[in-house]
């Protein structure tokens, strides 16, 4: 295995570069038992004085219970490009990309292992790594240490697992490496905005008896042929599925929604060689497309497992941030105040009102900033207005300009702006995005977190 360490400090991070035994690798990662029910929670890691935690969070914590004593293998498909997401993924992969004052997307997975007693982990990357990489050494290494675990970045590029494969290649290649004990896999997906209890799913998965669960939120009919959609019955017990069809099937209770994937799986490790098996071709193996299709073909139970709110069992809040306008909704539910970083500057006389403003950004003296998004050393200059928009990093709004509503800012002036369509947010029903902007969305947002 070759392996390379961040910072000088090969305690921090270890980076495994593909090599001929890049799939083995890649599950040896994982390879280690979850963290004892007894053990302690890892404390939030210090925040060099700044004091929050990366992703503030409405609404109390829910009661996250303590993993399975079971031993399994946990993946996240940290490699997504992001295209959607331009022009924020032009330099950083999409898990990677900023949410919150100070934290970005991939929080969201990594807080709810640790909360789930899941202290050993392997994120799978591909698409310019290395921001990534030096986030999570910094970040979460430190953490999964400190509960006992690890946490390890397989890149995916070189050698037998080459860039561009599908979600399920590195995985499938080396299952033959996994210790004997570990018989289960939790796949998870790292890149969309969420809190779940990953040891009460793994209980799920078991007391089925099921040879893959999958997680599933119920979306809008409009926005199903975006996602796999499954098919299930009141058991749960899942008939169909289809990867991003153009006529998705709406759910039987419901017909203005359909049941879409949420890109989380748990694997019976024997089902799940027996599906590669039957799938047969080498490369570009995708769980959604290829994987479930496969299993269901060959007789695999099959369950859903509804992603719900821990206690209430309502529907829990979930974001597909897969474009400009979807992340600037997600911000504005979790952020409704707005929330400035302590190494923002905000000049006497500007004004910022229900927006997030992140690390190194100037808002100069007479701007005004209403519900929008601005990145790391953006500027906005003085006297102008940016309202509903997002400013993509570096750039910059020229003294005195209107921008907004709907805009992203992408260059060194507004001229350069491009229209991002109205925000269409994957909510519960009843959520935040069926309630007016203000005091009762974040009030929605919190009750529903």
């Amino acid at each position: 295995m070759a392996a390379a360490t961040l910072g000088g400090n090969p305690e921090e991070l270890e980076t495994v570069t593909p090599t001929a035994t890049a799939a083995e690798t890649t599950v040896a990662a994982a390879g280690i038992r979850s963290r004892p029910a007894h053990a302690p929670h890892a404390p939030h890691a210090p925040r060099d004085g700044r004091g929050a935690l990366p992703v503030p969070l409405p609404g109390p914590a829910p009661a996250i219970s303590p993993a399975p004593g079971a031993a399994i293998a946990t993946f996240i498909l940290a490699g997504g490009e992001g295209r959607r997401l331009l022009p924020l993924t032009a330099e950083t992969p999409k898990p990677a990309v900023g949410f919150g004052p100070d934290g970005r997307i991939i929080d969201f997975v990594l807080e709810s292992c640790l909360a789930s007693a899941i202290s050993s982990v392997a994120v799978l990357a591909q698409y310019r790594a290395q921001p990534l990489e030096r986030y999570l050494a910094e970040r979460f290494a430190p953490r999964f240490r400190h509960a006992g675990g690890a946490l390890a970045v397989v890149r995916q590029g070189a050698g037998p697992i080459p860039y561009g494969s599908g979600t399920a290649d590195a995985i499938l290649d080396g299952l033959g490496a996994l210790r004997p004990d570990l018989r289960t896999l939790l796949v998870l997906a790292a890149d969309h905005v969420y809190r779940m209890d990953y040891a009460a799913f793994l209980r799920a998965h078991a007391e089925a008896r099921a040879d893959a669960t999958i997680a599933a939120v119920p979306v809008p009919i409009a926005e199903a042929r975006r996602f796999g959609v499954i098919e299930a019955g009141a058991d749960g017990a899942v008939a169909g599925f289809r990867e991003k069809p153009p006529a998705p099937a709406p759910m039987p209770d419901d017909p203005a929604r359909a049941l879409a994937s949420m890109g989380i799986y748990v694997f019976r490790r024997e089902a799940l060689a027996r599906a590669r098996a039957a799938i047969g071709r080498p490369g570009n193996v995708d769980f959604g497309r290829d994987v479930v299709p496969a299993l269901l073909a060959g007789g695999a139970r099959v369950v859903a497992y509804p992603h719900r709110q821990p206690g209430t069992g309502a529907p829990a809040l979930w974001f597909d941030v897969g474009t400009p306008e979807a992340l600037l909704e997600a911000t504005r539910v979790l952020h409704p105040g707005g929330s400035v970083h302590s190494t923002a500057r905000v000049a006497p006389g500007a004004a910022v009102r229900g927006s997030v403003v992140r690390a190194g950004a100037t808002v100069e003296p007479g701007a005004t900033v209403v519900r929008s998004l601005v990145y790391e050393s953006a500027v906005i200059g003085a006297g102008a207005r940016v309202e509903d928009a997002v400013v993509v990093p570096g750039a910059r709004v020229r003294p005195g300009a209107r921008v907004g509503p709907g805009l992203v800012v992408d260059g060194v002036e507004a001229a350069t702006t491009a229209a991002i369509a109205p925000p269409l947010p994957l909510l519960p029903p009843g959520g935040p995005s069926a309630i007016a902007p203000g005091p009762a969305r974040a009030a929605a947002a919190a009750a529903s977190w």
